[in-house]
């Protein structure tokens, strides 16, 4: 088995374990000279036990860096965070222990089973101490390519009773080193080290004998004494070390993405120019790219009292490339959240805000990929000259520089008895109801929509869709813009997309003990999706949907100068976003997450299954689904610019996720 898949298996398997139950500082390694001391004793008989004593005071050196470390895993206390994630589920302490010796046991088993008796190993593990993953590249003897080395290291109690774990006599690999495994059969490449930082011994595995005897030494040592972050799980990947010493190279190889466009023209002029254009421009910025990359950081946290923190960052070295300047375009607009934000209906399972780029930023992209898109219809014969033309053009942002907006979405409750009315309202709570709003007035998107709707019924277009369909064909969408509700006031419009005669999938239910299935009333139904668009004296409403005049309801209440009573506004849990400096934020909720799938939760209760335990359940939950789960973007410019994301989950969405558990686990016969 590969290293690889061993590292899938060790964290996968155990942040499982945990999910069911501020930014850190840069991981630095220690000064090459720093000592750490040794707590342990190594093997051996009595004069080597003795020798051994005497080094117990003395401390381990560090050893050189292998390379240049461009990867690096930590979980910093696996014992801590998943016995706070059983806090909020209030499982027993003996249920969790038993269940994580098991899991222990299992995941040395998978690993490194040929290797060890993993029941003795297991006892030797020591969760307190951090589990490390490390992917080094080797710099040093490699001219055109590093060669890449990973390795995982684990916290043992001790170097003496993980050695007794191993299934034939250790073999010293150097001094605190000890190979694993038996003579006849190594298996995978691992090893018992004196080690410093939280625990006496790491066990130590690689890919090869040859890693190991490279990374053993500097995983157990180096790796370990390095600082403690501040977040629980982080992962950094570092990109500078290589780029530094391989961008040029690398950038130059790019150089040659013009070479490989030429293969790929059609004969049709304006293709092939877009092309090669393409071709030079994906080169230039992937040299550029090169330059500007530096780091990315996800890191996480699982508290008692705090709920989880996690974050994702790249950082990066400067800003030449159109990717980057992209990203932080509009960095220096960060503020509290715009008063459209607060319009949101209230009913919202989630809604989120933010100020959008500057769309005369994507006009070279989007000339060329014009340009492309057209060749290629022209190429497959697709429609008149106009046609493509029409089709093209409706690649292009209908809206201003850096305008603030607001997107919304929710669920329509599930209704109706019939049929055909309870698929329907089961489709519609679950695709549900979504809105966007932007401080700009209608004219631009109002005549974007109009066109994307004459384009689509062009007469030859419709033909080809049809041609293409076959036999389906009876099913080609329809659509057009018809008269929008008069509730959503002057200058509304409304497109409508409906997909003619769908089979109606008949009764949902099982008929009631001894009675027949009831017929369906129609044998086909046509599916209508709602496309509303509202003006607001400056701003732009448009909504989503498949009920038309719910929807319109819901619009309406979010038009008008100053929020209404319908509104977020006097939501608790979103006062924060008054006064704090952000570029973005999304807020949703566990309430919110399920709406979707209550509807089938209904199902299974009206048919006899457990649907109405899992409803009892999620109603049962001490916060009722409600605190905010809330996202917030981050973006900064300067001599090293960064974007980060970062996303909290309350303490009151885990104590409801626990209580969940808890009681799905009742349901299932596993009550802890």
């Amino acid at each position: 088995m590969s290293s690889l898949r061993q590292l899938a298996s060790v964290f996968v398997t155990m942040m499982a374990v945990a999910a069911c139950a501020a930014t850190p500082p840069p991981v630095a390694e220690p000064s090459p000279t720093q000592n750490v001391m040794v707590e342990d004793d190594a093997p051996g008989g009595d004069a080597a036990k003795s020798k051994e004593d005497a080094r117990r005071a003395q401390a381990v050196e560090l050893v050189p860096s292998p390379g240049a470390v461009v990867l690096h895993v930590r979980w910093k206390s696996p014992a801590a965070t998943i016995a706070s994630a059983a806090s909020y589920a209030s499982l027993p302490g003996g249920w969790v222990n038993s269940n994580l010796k098991t899991l222990v046991r299992e995941v040395l088993d998978e690993t490194i089973g040929d290797l060890v008796n993993t029941e003795k190993m297991a006892e030797a593990v020591n969760l307190d101490a951090p589990i490390d993953v490390v992917g080094v590249a080797d710099t040093k003897h490699s001219r055109q390519v590093p060669e890449p080395m990973m390795a995982w290291a684990m916290g043992l109690n001790s170097v003496q009773q993980a050695l007794k774990a191993s299934r034939g006599k250790p073999r010293q690999l150097g001094d605190g080193v000890w190979r694993i495994g038996t003579e006849s059969r190594w298996g995978t490449p691992c090893a018992v080290v004196a080690a410093a930082g939280a625990a006496p011994a790491r066990l130590v595995c690689t890919e090869s004998e040859r890693h190991l005897e490279k990374l053993a030494p500097f995983m157990a040592r180096n790796v370990a004494a390095m600082p403690s972050t501040a977040s629980d799980f982080r992962v950094e990947v570092r990109l500078r070390p290589l780029l530094d010493k391989y961008g040029r190279q690398w950038g130059s190889q790019a150089r040659g993405l013009p070479v490989i466009a030429e293969e790929l023209k059609l004969g049709i002029p304006a293709f092939d120019a877009a092309l090669l254009d393409a071709a030079d421009a994906l080169a230039d910025e992937a040299g550029a790219l090169l330059n500007d990359a530096d780091a990315l950081i996800v890191d996480g946290s699982l508290k008692r009292q705090a709920g989880i923190r996690l974050g994702v960052e790249l950082t990066f070295a400067g800003r030449q490339s159109w990717t980057v300047q992209t990203m932080l375009d509009g960095a220096s607009l960060a503020g509290p959240a715009p008063d459209i934000f607060w319009h949101a209906p209230r009913t919202s399972a989630s809604v989120s805000w933010g100020r959008g780029g500057d769309p005369a930023r994507w006009d070279p992209v989007l000339k060329t990929v014009r340009a492309l898109l057209e060749g290629v219809m022209t190429k497959e014969k697709v429609g008149s000259a106009a046609d493509r033309k029409a089709i093209s053009k409706l690649f292009r942002f209908p809206v201003g520089k850096h305008v603030a907006g607001v997107g919304a979405s929710g669920h329509f409750p599930a209704g109706g008895s019939s049929s055909t009315n309870m698929f329907m309202g089961i489709l519609d709570a679950t695709i549900g109801w979504h809105i966007v709003g932007i401080d700009e007035g209608p004219t631009a998107l109002r005549s974007y929509l109009n066109e994307a709707v004459r384009t689509y019924n062009r007469p030859t277009l419709q033909r080809l869709m049809k041609k293409e369909m076959g036999g389906d064909a009876k099913h080609l969408p329809r659509v057009r813009v018809v008269p929008a509700p008069r509730s959503l006031g002057p200058g509304a419009l409304e497109v409508e997309i409906m997909i003619p005669k769908l089979e109606d999938p008949g009764p949902l239910l099982p008929p009631p003990p001894g009675g027949s299935p009831s017929p369906s009333k129609a044998k086909t139904l046509d599916l209508k999706f709602h496309i509303l668009l509202m003006a607001d004296s400056g701003r732009t409403w448009v909504g989503i949907g498949l009920n038309r005049d719910p929807l319109a309801k819901l619009m309406e209440s979010v038009k008008g100068q100053t929020p209404g009573a319908d509104t977020i506004a006097g939501l608790p849990g979103l006062e924060r976003f008054r006064s704090e400096r952000h570029n973005g934020a999304s807020v949703t909720s566990l309430e919110g997450m399920l709406g979707s799938i209550t509807p089938g939760i209904a199902m299974l209760s009206a048919a006899g299954g457990p649907g109405t335990q899992v409803s009892n359940a999620i109603a049962g939950m001490p916060n009722k689904g409600k605190s905010p789960i809330v996202m917030v973007v981050d973006a900064k410019d300067g001599p090293k610019p960064s974007l980060r994301i970062s996303a909290e989950v309350p303490r009151g969405t885990l104590i409801d996720i626990g209580s969940l558990v808890t009681n799905l686990l009742s349901i299932l016969g596993q009550q802890p």
